[in-house]
């Protein structure tokens, strides 16, 4: 059976105008408001929406918690504002297992030190539905915005502008 991943790849790839870069670190395709070119994430990698941060590349961040980072435990109740800021598919979270609630959140702390969670809303809830006090969490800091951001831009009469993919439009570059 092949998975939602693999059903959105064969679809882009069948789009007239479709183009994976060369360094698999990105890929264009075409839209009715003009073609799109995304960076920073491959064809194959898992990308989020994480609020203010934008788009994030959840592959590399897994990728990096993977390498040497031990995660810490956190109070639910202290986690738990951060799930004000997204959407929470109640019916998903509901269905989570044992194991995917086992594994950690992962959380970026800014230059003035407030933790945002970048990865693992549904689990936070699920968990705070079934009475955890605490939760494990990946701690990384606000520099791997570098890394993991992905970006997105839109040709507009042979020109590339950043794109503002929540307004279908060419971003504001006042």
């Amino acid at each position: 059976m092949r998975s939602s991943l693999q059903k959105n790849v064969e679809y882009l790839r069948s789009l007239p105008g479709f183009e994976e870069d060369a360094d698999g670190n990105g890929y264009k395709f075409p839209t009715p408001s003009g073609r799109i070119s995304l960076r920073g994430a491959g064809l194959f990698d898992e990308i989020t929406d994480v609020g203010g941060y934008g788009t994030l590349n959840t592959t590399k961040l897994i990728k990096i918690v993977g390498k040497g980072h031990t995660p810490v435990r956190l109070k639910v109740k202290e986690l738990y504002p951060n799930i004000a800021k997204r959407h929470v598919d109640h019916k998903y979270a509901k269905k989570l297992t044992a194991e995917r609630l086992a594994v950690p959140l992962i959380g970026i702390v800014s230059e003035a030190g407030v933790m945002d969670l970048v990865d693992g809303t549904h689990r936070l809830w699920r968990l705070r539905k079934l009475g955890h006090e605490e939760a494990q969490v990946f701690l990384l800091k606000h520099s791997v915005m570098d890394v993991v951001r992905v970006m997105y831009r839109i040709e507009v009469g042979g020109l590339w502008l950043p794109f503002d993919k929540t307004k279908m439009r060419p971003a504001d570059t006042n």
